[in-house]
């Protein structure tokens, strides 16, 4: 009898494909080599979509000026995991952006290594040393045109340029990449999905290449994108059009045309906040202007001759807090009450009720017992009976300020957390009194963040701030209800993200230079927006100022639409809303019902998308920045020691694939096993 070929064709892949090459999509890489550790690993191969870079992606790509910084301290960035992430996959350690930044200089450049240099050095985990020297980085980062000025000058509490923060990506995912199991592999497409379209149990994801990616899964990794403008916006646009102003719509401040403004020329800009600081720094320092020290030790801004002249307002009218100089990490520990209270919440819980009472006194017992360490004298009573009326009578916050007018005399010496983050209820009687306030306010938050650890008002406001990872568990999905989540959450979020969220402590050195300079000036809270078509000029006025409106050629947005789904100008996610592949996510009402919200509506644990049927999908998963309305906390860069929501999204859509890999496989060695025992028994 003769023989017969039973053998079986090389198996496939399991294969993913990453829409987003940024943080997220780095963490998918690296949560997924993660868990082919310890064997049984199934092939799986990657496939990262993205038109920027990959690792670094759009808002992190290393071509950027480096005067853009990040707002967030280089000893409290990570990509990696920790034990207190609670990671279903294995924890693998790896260096903080500062552990990396002195790695680096010791690999590459040890000539430029300081005492400061050594001592971190000793301190740094073996096992981060070990992963970083499982894949060293290029001599190309310090090369001339490189980073190692800068990387030679990373401090604890120093922010790093966007353009390092996005080196340090690119080196974890070429990292992440080498540490896959030996039969993996990743590729990577310069080019942006536009549509995932069902093939029987696969999906094909579409490139604007005209590529067509076979997938086993997909993840949408995609960060920031694009939604229509509002009503207000889009009239706004329409009647600009054709008149010759110049509007500089929202977006990144990299992606924006600042090209477009004029020399010279008077802008408007809406928004304070970190766009704002960007903005300001490209059209300044990015103009051939600088900023020198002065005899008193403050900045002085020498022009170019080239800046325009910023007219700005916000909602708040206010210029974000700056963040403290604490020579270390930020505070860590506190919120006694609040993690008292977080494991008792379950189901849909009231803000007011359940959360803000922990979150008031913990914040007046932070404020309180560093003004007593730092100023005793403001007290007329032992700290302890003003923490015991702070106990007793946080919940009306008048009762409190009356309680405490005994024992704190001075109203200045006691903690006002609105009044710290808001401008004076009322009418300001001109724009010069707008000035002067905002002025003394920040020049008073400057010497606050100096102050750092000994800074009662810091202090107080950081515990609000830091609180917000936490409130944000408590709040996502359906913990809150519609109701809360716009109001009493929306405001808690407000003061934490103006207290926590803001700029180094230098930009706002450099902003009251530009001040000093003339060429910066504020419209106020609230700012409504329109145009002269006769002269063809923006028009900005407050309601809250006595003044007449600012005009100007010039509009600038300074920060970036919200994402909203229902108004997505993403070609990929539209399409999948329109198949019913894809939802709204709507948040239970305590009115009865459910109310839509800007998210995507996704599965809380494996992050697969819902369908609008509301069945969840087998293959697609979704992540990040469109869920910020859903899940919360999915905007901030992961921090050592923190359960921090990026990794934990990241780690679980991750373990949710190789569970799915593994089952593929098993199927498939199944299905082979059965084919060649037919065929086994058919030779015979």
């Amino acid at each position: 009898m003769g023989s017969t070929d039973t053998s079986t064709e090389a198996p496939v892949p399991f294969r993913v494909v990453v829409v987003g090459a940024g943080p997220r999509g780095v963490s998918i890489v690296e949560r997924i080599a993660a868990g082919g550790l310890g064997g049984d690993a199934p092939e799986i191969e990657i496939h990262l979509v993205d038109p920027a870079p990959a690792g670094a992606g759009e808002v992190w790509r290393t071509d950027q000026s480096r005067e853009l910084n990040m707002n967030t301290y280089a000893g409290a960035v990570t990509l990696f995991t920790e034990q207190t992430t609670e990671a279903v996959l294995p924890v693998v350690a790896g260096p903080t952006l500062l552990e990396w930044a002195d790695l680096v200089v010791e690999h590459l450049a040890p000539p430029r290594l300081g005492d400061e240099h050594a001592s971190r050095l000793r301190s740094i985990d073996p096992a981060v040393r070990a992963t970083f020297a499982e894949r060293p980085p290029s001599a190309a980062l310090v090369a001339p045109g490189g980073f190692l000025d800068e990387l030679a000058a990373v401090e604890l509490d120093s922010h790093a340029s966007r353009a390092l923060y996005g080196a340090y990506l690119e080196w974890a995912l070429d990292r992440a990449t080498a540490a896959l199991p030996s039969a993996s592999s990743v590729h990577v497409h310069r080019a942006r999905a536009v549509g995932i379209e069902p093939a029987g149990h696969v999906d094909v994801v579409e490139l604007d290449d005209g590529a067509r990616l076979v997938a086993d899964a997909v993840v949408l990794a995609q960060g920031w994108l694009p939604s229509a403008p509002s009503p207000a916006d889009a009239a706004l646009r329409d009647r600009a059009r054709g008149s010759g102003a110049v509007w500089i719509e929202p977006a990144s401040p990299i992606d924006q045309p600042v090209e477009r403004v004029p020399d010279g020329v008077d802008v408007l800009v809406r928004g304070l906040g970190m766009g704002f600081f960007d903005t300001v720094t490209l059209l300044t320092v990015g103009r051939g202007g600088r900023h020198e020290l002065g005899t008193d030790g403050a900045s002085v801004y020498v022009p170019s001759g080239r800046e325009p002249r910023f007219h700005a307002a916000s909602g708040r009218g206010l210029p974000f807090r700056a963040k403290s100089r604490y020579g270390s990490l930020p505070p860590a520990g506190g919120h006694e009450r609040l993690r008292a209270v977080v494991p008792r919440l379950h189901g849909t819980v009231d803000f007011v009720r359940d959360l803000r009472p922990a979150l008031r006194r913990d914040a007046l017992d932070a404020y309180y017992a560093t003004l007593h360490r730092t100023n005793p004298a403001a007290f007329t009573a032992p700290l302890e009976v003003v923490l015991g009326i702070v106990e007793s009578r946080a919940d009306d916050l008048d009762e409190l300020d009356r309680a405490l007018r005994d024992v704190v005399p001075d109203a200045a010496d006691r903690f006002d957390p609105v009044a710290a983050t808001t401008l004076p209820a009322g009418r300001f009687a001109s724009s010069d009194a707008l000035h002067d306030e905002i002025v003394a306010r920040l020049r008073a938050d400057l010497v606050e963040a100096e102050r750092g650890h000994d800074s009662p008002i810091k202090v107080g406001l950081w515990s609000l701030a830091s609180a917000r990872a936490a409130v944000s568990r408590v709040a996502a999905f359906d913990g809150l209800d519609a109701e809360d989540a716009a109001g009493p959450l929306h405001e808690f979020m407000q003061i934490g993200n103006l207290a926590g969220s803001g700029p180094p402590a230098q930009r706002i050195r450099e902003l009251l230079a530009l001040v000093d300079a003339g060429l910066v000036t504020f419209v106020g809270p609230r700012p409504i927006v329109d145009i002269d078509e006769a002269t063809g000029r923006f028009v900005m006025s407050s309601p809250d100022v006595e003044a007449e409106p600012v005009t100007a050629p010039v509009l600038i947005d300074a920060w970036v639409r919200p994402h909203d789904v229902r108004t997505t100008r993403d070609e990929l996610l539209r399409r999948l809303v329109e198949d019913g592949r894809a939802r709204p996510f709507a948040r239970v009402s305590g009115l009865g019902g459910r109310v839509p919200t800007s998210a995507v509506d996704v599965d809380p644990v494996t992050s697969r998308i819902v369908h609008g049927d509301g069945t969840t999908d087998e293959r697609i998963r979704l992540i990040g920045v469109p869920l910020a309305t859903s899940r919360r906390d999915t905007l901030i860069s992961p921090m050592p020691g923190t359960r921090a929501t990026m990794l934990v999204e990241t780690d679980a859509v991750a373990a949710d694939l190789l569970a799915q890999a593994r089952a593929q496989r098993s199927v498939r060695s199944r299905s082979t096993n059965a084919s060649t025992s037919a065929s086994s028994r058919s030779a015979e």
